[in-house]
């Protein structure tokens, strides 16, 4: 799924303000720092939104909540106190 940077920058904001992007996994955050620090950051790149297994014993898994991971993506940035504390994360120190 593609989707044009204007649109994506115009979605609103997610409905839950709890996810940061500090839920994210550090081994993401390590990734894009890599990207950064190896001046590729502004190369495509994808990523996987996935769980582990079917919750609940299920054989099946509808997927619902797209509209909620684009305006996510689209609102996704760190805050001053979130750069604060990657900072101090050891496999952030290169």
């Amino acid at each position: 799924l593609e989707i044009p940077a204007p649109i994506i920058s115009r979605l609103e904001p997610p409905t839950n303000s709890l996810v940061t992007p500090l839920l994210t996994d550090l081994y993401q955050i390590t990734m894009a720092y890599a990207f950064w620090k190896t001046n590729r950051h502004l190369d495509r790149a994808v990523f996987e939104l996935f769980f582990r297994k079917n919750p609940f014993r299920g054989e099946y898994t509808i997927f619902c909540g797209l509209d909620e991971v684009l305006r996510h993506l689209g609102n996704f940035k760190f805050s001053s106190d979130d750069l604060a504390y990657l900072r101090q994360c050891p496999s952030l120190q290169h």
